[in-house]
């Protein structure tokens, strides 16, 4: 565990994910926990190392909400790796699903969502649109949805959430670009296709972070050292405005 530097952090049942920056390639580490305790303890073949041509830190992860796979984005590398997350710890080898990692039109600092029912994945970049997969719940495998990427590539999104009905995602964006603020997109769901429905700008807006309430009635996003409310139509998916923190 010695040079241990988590970037990113997940619970997933009884495990818990961190990984390293161990440039130019990062590890997973796995930890079984102990609901009584709280103590960790890794699992056996953790950590596993995750390599990809050109990779530089890792991105984002994510779980499908089965549990069966983790999707993570990697530095610069335009690609998501979907690893088969329950082979892996039984194996002890990190198994990647077939065809992954999975090309992406965009690259920096991609972030990822998985739709709550599992069936499609997004990945937003610092320097590009937004792209759609659809997601095999047997295998794992990412397909492009039909007109991915969505949205113009000035955007610059920096995070993006999915709302817990499944129907809409929010794109958060930040200073420094073009037009930064919150976007809501409809979700197509029978393929997972984008359509922009509404923007908010906020010229003063960092926009690092944008989440979504368990109960789908609000959408918080910061700004600054400040945190914008925002008031969701369970219906349209549209947000008001309705005050900060």
């Amino acid at each position: 565990m010695n040079g241990f530097a988590g970037d990113e952090l997940g619970i997933i049942k009884d495990c818990e994910i961190g990984l390293t920056t161990n440039e130019p390639r990062f590890s997973l580490y796995v930890f079984s926990t102990n609901r009584t305790t709280g103590t960790i303890t890794q699992v056996v073949g953790s950590p596993f190392l995750c390599t990809s041509a050109g990779a530089d830190t890792p991105g984002q992860m994510v779980f499908s909400p089965d549990g069966k796979h983790l999707m993570l984005s990697i530095g610069s590398v335009p690609a998501i790796q979907v690893i088969d997350f329950l082979t892996t710890l039984a194996s002890g080898v990190l198994t990647q699903v077939a065809g992954s990692p999975f090309v992406t039109p965009t690259a920096i600092g991609l972030y990822v969502a998985v739709s709550p029912n599992g069936n499609f994945v997004f990945g937003a970049a610092i320097d590009g649109p937004v792209v759609a997969f659809t997601r095999n719940s047997t295998t794992g495998a990412l397909t492009s949805v039909a007109g991915s990427p969505f949205g113009a590539v000035d955007n610059a999104p920096r995070t993006i959430s999915v709302s817990p009905d499944g129907k809409h995602l929010y794109v958060a964006s930040g200073n420094g670009v073009t037009s930064p603020g919150i976007r809501t997109y409809s979700i197509n769901q029978t393929t997972g296709a984008l359509a922009l429905l509404q923007t908010i700008l906020n010229p003063s807006d960092n926009g690092n972070n944008a989440a979504v309430t368990p109960n789908g009635a609000y959408v918080y996003v910061t700004s600054g050292t400040s945190i914008r409310i925002y008031a969701r139509d369970s219906g349209n998916g549209l947000l008001t405005a309705s005050g900060s923190a």
